[in-house]
């Protein structure tokens, strides 16, 4: 029994150490980053926040710059137990102005889970869908799965893809950015990019080409950061100018950290690791030196003689 307890024990300490991190639901939370708005001439972003407790939540909407500056006012406000918020104008509503662009973030002030969406539209129609991403899923190693570059604005039936990174708290990224092709093979060269602390960083296509020094951006791309991010790109037809959106998915902890080599490594990043692959050989060790010791004080407590005499 002693010995199913431990390997018990052992099993959920392993499970714990390893996927810890790996594990937060993408699309809800207590507190969700919308990785980018616009107010201009052209487009408007509309914002749906949904109540996932059973409970009122409050929540508080805050947009800002890409350089992490708050745009406007937040806003606090409270929805019922199965209530939403919806604001077709959200950054006019917060007071911005024309031309204002950015991240929004959408938090419970009573730790509550909420999920929100926004929607870019135009006086044309709808634009794409950006899902609210729960900033406890942020990462410091992801991917994005696809980057298509295959002609330019204007040319029908051709598309290109924009890139962007949002930091989840105050703190700049330093963010290495690497294009691969289907084998996992590098092209071009690694780019080192900074995030501003609560901002966005864009990367157009002509702009990645640049960074990478390729003629045309087309694979996946891999993501080392030194401070958790979120990482998305907007797919473009060149004809319409027409989005589609991708947010970026997290490494695990079994990906080839080969695939994920930065330019400029932070080693903390290196020691984490270590560490995880060490608990768990620690705690083998500690059990098996904890059930020797009973082992010997069983048998300084078994008698020597005949039990019955």
């Amino acid at each position: 029994m002693r010995m199913k307890l431990q390997t018990w024990v052992l099993s959920m300490a392993i499970t714990v150490s390893v996927t810890n991190g790996f594990a937060q639901r993408q699309d809800a939370g207590t507190k969700v980053l919308v990785p980018s708005s616009a107010k201009t001439s052209t487009f408007t972003s509309l914002l749906v926040v949904v109540n996932l407790d059973d409970v009122a939540n409050i929540i508080k909407i805050t947009a800002r710059t890409k350089d992490g500056a708050t745009i406007g006012t937040p806003l606090t406000t409270t929805i019922p137990v199965g209530g939403r918020f919806r604001s077709t104008d959200i950054l006019g509503q917060l007071g911005g102005a024309v031309g204002d662009f950015g991240p929004i973030t959408v938090e419970s002030t009573n730790s509550k889970d909420l999920s929100a969406i926004s929607e870019v539209s135009s006086s044309q129609g709808p634009a794409g869908f950006f899902p609210g991403v729960n900033v406890t899923s942020a990462w410091m190693k992801g991917i994005l799965p696809e980057i298509v570059d295959t002609g330019n604005k204007g040319t029908p039936g051709t598309r290109r893809t924009n890139i962007g990174l949002n930091t989840v708290s105050g703190t700049p990224a330093s963010v290495s950015m690497t294009l691969h092709d289907d084998s996992g093979n590098r092209i071009g060269n690694s780019a080192t990019v900074t995030v501003p602390g609560n901002g966005l960083l864009q990367v157009n296509r002509d702009d990645l080409r640049s960074r990478l020094g390729v003629s045309a951006v087309n694979g996946f791309m891999t993501f080392v950061s030194n401070q958790p991010i979120v990482g998305w790109a907007s797919k473009i037809d060149n004809g319409t100018d027409d989005p589609s959106f991708q947010i970026a998915i997290a490494a695990t902890a079994s990906t080839p950290i080969s695939q994920f080599a930065p330019i400029i490594s932070d080693q903390r990043n290196n020691l984490l690791f270590v560490a995880l692959a060490l608990i768990a050989p620690l705690l083998l060790f500690l059990l098996s030196g904890k059930k020797e010791s009973q082992a010997s004080l069983d048998n300084r407590l078994l008698p020597t003689g005949n039990a019955s005499g």
